[in-house]
């Protein structure tokens, strides 16, 4: 069980690298952090529409609150969708 204990959007100060497409978040772009509790404490990082496409996605997908969805992961399965609603997530995995 992960236990959620900060949540909110930031402006990056140092080079990060995106969960959800493996890609930077540069310097002064903004972001989701989160720190949550799994196995130890976790930091999850991801551009704000990375975060928002995958929330989406993982509403679409009827999954349950405790499952994830990782763009990168999944992406190609919803390649169509991300171009359409999220042509910038879409172009950072090399969809279009």
């Amino acid at each position: 069980m992960s236990y959620i204990l900060s949540d909110g959007i930031r402006t990056c100060r140092k080079v990060k690298t995106c969960d959800q497409c493996l890609r930077l978040i540069n310097v002064g772009d903004r972001y989701r952090r989160q720190v949550h509790t799994f196995d130890g404490f976790c930091t999850y990082r991801a551009h704000e529409d990375c975060g928002r496409a995958s929330s989406e996605l993982h509403g679409l997908a009827g999954l349950r609150s405790d499952e994830s969805y990782i763009l990168h992961e999944h992406g190609s399965d919803d390649k169509e969708f991300l171009i359409e609603k999220y042509p910038e997530v879409a172009a950072r995995l090399g969809y279009v």
